[in-house]
């Protein structure tokens, strides 16, 4: 379990936003764990031929479940964030 995690189940949730660095990173990464995309191959395996032919494979990518909430900073402004459903969740059970 990672540290930022740990923090979230013992209730310590400290959110530090930078507004320079958020306008400037626009991926699909999320803000808490920094969980991003990462590649992979779909596989295809054939039925017929045994170990005769080789599966092919075609490249993918796997996007983190993303979503934009709403978290009052350490300013006291309301700031949107976004957060990978793992963490949306620990932080809801809060």
């Amino acid at each position: 379990m990672s540290k930022c995690c740990r923090a979230l189940l013992e209730k310590k949730v400290i959110i530090r936003y930078d507004t320079a660095v958020s306008k400037t990173i626009m991926a699909k990464i999320c803000e808490i764990c920094k969980k991003g995309t990462v590649s992979g191959h779909h596989i295809k395996h054939k039925q017929a031929g045994g170990w005769a032919l080789k599966a092919p494979k075609t490249n993918r990518k796997l996007v983190p479940n993303l979503r934009s909430i709403e978290v009052v900073s350490e300013a006291g402004k309301n700031v949107r964030i976004k957060v990978c459903m793992k963490c949306y969740k620990r932080i809801r059970a809060l």
